[in-house]
């Protein structure tokens, strides 16, 4: 997939998905944003969290589990901002 300069990308988990980067087109993975590999295992790491710890009627197992993902969510966006800042980042985890 070619992504051009300054398309949205969006960020947020969804269930038979083990990746939360999207664009128009589907599923952005981290060589096609040049992330490394370090921020590649935290994002991975981030949605394992959320399938084992979230349901969708019965919500989070525990305040700890949404807390621990909100704020590591929210760091993953700082980063990506940083490793690939020729993108602009939509911030869904919370949904």
């Amino acid at each position: 997939m070619r992504l051009e300069e300054g398309e949205t990308i969006q960020f947020f988990a969804d269930w038979g998905f083990s990746w939360p980067l999207w664009c128009s087109e589907g599923t952005v993975y981290p060589d096609e944003l040049g992330l490394s590999q370090e921020l590649a295992d935290r994002l991975e790491r981030w949605v394992m969290h959320w399938q084992r710890h979230h349901e969708s009627y019965q919500g989070w197992d525990s305040e700890e589990d949404q807390e621990w993902s909100d704020n590591e969510g929210d760091t993953l966006v700082s980063l990506l901002k940083q490793e690939a800042p020729q993108f602009r980042f939509k911030d869904d985890h919370r949904r």
